[in-house]
């Protein structure tokens, strides 16, 4: 089973939340932001084929980078879209900020997969805020 993972990053803390396919909450935690620990907390909790999503930020390339290397899946998730869904909630806190990505990555990926084929590259298209031509 896939479980989806937001990390929420600042400099020397990076919240984490790993939810299930139904988007049941599985784990909540922190670590430091090192990227070996970031892999074994994700691993430790989330498993193999876990998939990461990370909020676009200062540290995000150089983390993305790191976490890829290391054979995880990533997926950078664009700041003014999660901000959007971030602002909705009543309490802002690192934590409650991983839960939302995290959520939002697993319906991001259910949606795609109702929609079959293809529905990643025309949603990668909309996001990126550009039509595709029939």
């Amino acid at each position: 089973m896939t479980r989806f993972v937001g990390l929420d990053v600042s400099q020397k803390l990076t919240a984490i939340c790993v939810v299930d396919e139904t988007g049941r909450r599985q784990w909540r935690g922190q670590c430091a932001t090192d990227p070996g620990q970031i892999e074994r907390t994700v691993r430790g909790h989330a498993g193999e084929d876990a998939r990461i999503g990370v909020e676009t930020g200062p540290m995000t390339p150089w983390l993305v980078h790191e976490l890829r290397a290391r054979g995880l899946n990533v997926t950078c998730l664009d700041a003014r879209h999660a901000s959007a869904a971030l602002k909705m909630q009543m309490n802002k806190t690192d934590q409650n900020d991983a839960i939302a990505l995290a959520i939002r990555l697993q319906s991001s990926d259910r949606r795609s997969r109702s929609r079959g084929p293809g529905a990643d590259h025309a949603d990668r298209m909309v996001s990126a805020g550009t039509r595709e031509v029939a």
